[in-house]
């Protein structure tokens, strides 16, 4: 396992106690004894279920029944370093009874909504980071019940400067349980980095770039040549040198560039001007003076009723709602085996854009294993060879043909695995 200091755990705190004068962070009663979990011995064993895994000889992917917490202290012994990605989708603070009870010490605050909430993550969250690689990246979805004190969490184990973006998803269109007539609509993914991860974007087009005046400067496009705000000398005329018409920026707009520049790019032959007394001059902007060859990936996940246009600057995921999940994966199992499993389109996008060629992507909160099936996807889409590792509880699910959330995900990866592929199925054991 790495050293200890990797995991950035937080200087302790007496359990309970108040935040020193001039202290900042995230205080919790049990917070010390939730961290120090990362830090207990690995113990149990995994042992492969031959019955329910397929090609488990050449297998490349891996799904695991087990309590999460147990099961990452065994994978840090071994994987440690090597993820790539890491997405999560944790149980909601909804102020409910949650699955994960660990033992942790705490007073009787601790009764509250939001300790026991963050000690399940607070020791999940140190063992992810250690797992990740050095351009490993974590996405974490989230509601807005704790998204803030997951931020406040993710910052002081992985750094504040480690934080990339928060993606917006909405998940429906309903509004059955409004508050006050607001609607909670949204969910969000955070985004981290362990050092230097980063997204994948997208290689811009460049359409409607040419050069059909033969520019030694390379293909062009005619742009916008005036600003939405004054900066300093940029309203006045300028001059055609070939007509001598002369031009004053749009009706309450300026020129870009003052008197001084804008003879120059004139010179330099980089205003096209219009031939006519009525037109508007343009600017000749080069492809190769581009200062971005791809198009970032903007933190807006729009619906497939409202995507993004293909020339918009930032590259825009697509994804489903919530009831696209629930109907996959009756179809894949052919009953309602459970509610509200993310899309697999939400995770596709996500998992094209975070992995690539054989990266290893974990989920240890894995559901019905939509990740699972989401890496499988995007394999089929860009021709990686991506890897997947989840784990699951055998938490119980009441009516259909399986009793457990973790004999759900097994079936699922079962019945969308490609032909030829293979999956170990382990279960954890304590001795």
């Amino acid at each position: 396992m790495a050293d200890a200091s990797d995991a950035r755990t937080p200087p302790a705190t007496p359990a309970g106690a108040p935040a020193g004068d001039g202290d900042f962070g995230l205080r919790w009663p049990g917070r010390d004894s939730a961290f120090a979990q990362a830090d207990a011995p690995a113990a149990g064993r995994l042992v492969l279920d031959r019955a329910t895994s397929v090609r488990p000889a050449t297998a490349r992917h891996t799904f695991v029944e087990g309590e999460n917490l147990a099961v990452l202290r065994l994978l840090a012994a071994d994987l440690a370093g090597t993820v790539a990605l890491i997405y999560l989708d944790p149980p909601y603070n909804t102020g409910q009874a949650m699955t994960y009870r660990d033992r942790f010490h705490a007073g009787p605050a601790d009764r509250g909504r939001h300790a026991p909430w963050l000690s399940l993550m607070a020791p999940r969250l140190v063992l992810a980071r250690r797992l990740l690689r050095d351009d490993g990246l974590l996405l974490v979805s989230i509601d807005d019940h704790e998204v803030a004190h997951l931020r406040l969490l993710l910052d002081e184990i992985y750094g504040e400067q480690a934080f990339l973006g928060t993606f917006v998803w909405r998940r429906r269109t309903g509004a059955l349980d409004a508050v006050r007539n607001l609607s909670a609509d949204h969910e969000y993914v955070l985004c981290y980095t362990k050092a230097a991860g980063r997204l994948a974007g997208e290689p811009r087009s460049f359409n409607g770039y040419a050069n059909p005046d033969g520019d030694p400067r390379g293909p062009w496009i005619a742009d916008n040549l005036s600003a939405n705000k004054p900066g300093g000398d940029t309203h006045y005329a300028i001059t055609d040198p070939d007509t001598g018409h002369e031009y004053w920026p749009p009706r309450g707009r300026h020129w870009p560039y003052n008197p001084q520049t804008m003879a120059r790019k004139i010179a330099e032959g980089r205003v096209l001007f219009p031939g006519r007394a009525d037109g508007t001059p343009m600017l000749k902007r080069f492809q190769g003076e581009a200062r971005r060859t791809q198009r970032p990936v903007s933190t807006w996940i729009a619906s497939p009723r409202d995507p993004a246009p293909d020339d918009a600057e930032a590259l825009t995921l697509v994804s489903g709602f919530t009831t696209e999940g629930t109907r996959a994966l009756k179809r894949i199992l052919g009953e309602k085996a459970f509610s509200y499993p993310k899309p697999v389109s939400l995770l596709r996008g996500l998992v094209q854009q975070a992995s690539a060629g054989d990266d290893l992507v974990l989920d240890f909160f894995a559901g019905t294993a939509t990740t699972a099936q989401a890496v499988l996807e995007a394999n089929a889409a860009d021709g990686a060879a991506r890897r997947f590792c989840c784990v699951q509880q055998a938490e119980p699910v009441s009516g259909g043909s399986y009793p457990t959330i973790a004999d759900v995900a097994r079936e699922r990866i079962r019945r969308v695995l490609p032909a030829g592929q293979g999956v170990r199925m382990y279960r954890f054991a304590d001795r």
